[in-house]
């Protein structure tokens, strides 16, 4: 506050060049890179990311099976990344938002350490509307405009990328019935990835397709 400093998202193409052989190299793919991207994914997390954990507890956190490789995939066909998840678990009292945030940070860094970018974007929601849980917090019980499928946190991400205006292609990828009922208030394409969450049964009724990922990436 003192300084004033700013501070705005951007998934504009920015590079370090501190040598003339890596300004060759990034001259050859200067045109590429500097087209502005048109689409963005929004990605839910347990199932569908990383197993289940619901307790946000790093020691148990692991990739999904081909969760990485779709991530790659995303990134190399220039999708702006964002990542949209319910953690109800804030709410209930099983853990607490320094938790989503730590499990959070240690995803990006696993990224990082397999060759893949982080992720362009996370939000999550802490609420839920049912009251009942041992150790809940009450001012988190509630219904909220965040909680998927509620358009919230899609919104916030089109908003802080200077989206909401723009002629943009959306995509969503996630494993439970709430990511594709958040797909259709955008009238966007949705793939519904196999987990132990997924509701077959009653997405089988409305959707056409349910994916295992490992077998899916191409």
């Amino acid at each position: 506050k003192n300084l004033k400093i700013k501070s705005q998202l951007s998934h504009s193409y920015i590079k370090d060049i501190g040598t003339n052989k890596r300004y060759q190299q990034e001259l050859k793919r200067l045109e590429v890179n500097l087209k502005e991207k048109n689409k963005i994914v929004f990605l839910d997390r347990d199932g569908t990311i990383i197993k289940n954990n619901e307790n946000n507890d790093i020691n148990k956190f692991k990739f999904a099976d081909g969760a990485v490789d779709l991530i790659k995939k995303l990134q190399e066909r220039r999708f702006i990344i964002s990542m949209v998840t319910n953690q109800p678990g804030i709410s209930k009292g099983i853990c607490k938002y320094e938790d989503v945030e730590n499990l959070h940070s240690h995803l990006q860094h696993e990224l990082i350490k397999q060759g893949v970018k982080p992720i362009d974007s996370i939000k999550y929601c802490p609420h839920h509307p049912e009251s009942g849980h041992q150790g809940e917090i009450e001012s988190l019980k509630r219904v909220c405009v965040c909680r998927k499928p509620s358009v919230g946190m899609v919104e916030d991400v089109l908003k802080e990328f200077n989206l909401s205006n723009k002629q943009i292609e959306l995509l969503f990828i996630g494993d439970t019935l709430n990511d594709y009922k958040l797909s259709q208030k955008y009238n966007a394409e949705c793939f519904i990835v196999k987990s132990p969450l997924t509701e077959i049964d009653e997405i089988d009724k409305i959707h056409n397709n349910i994916f295992d990922i490992t077998k899916e990436i191409k």
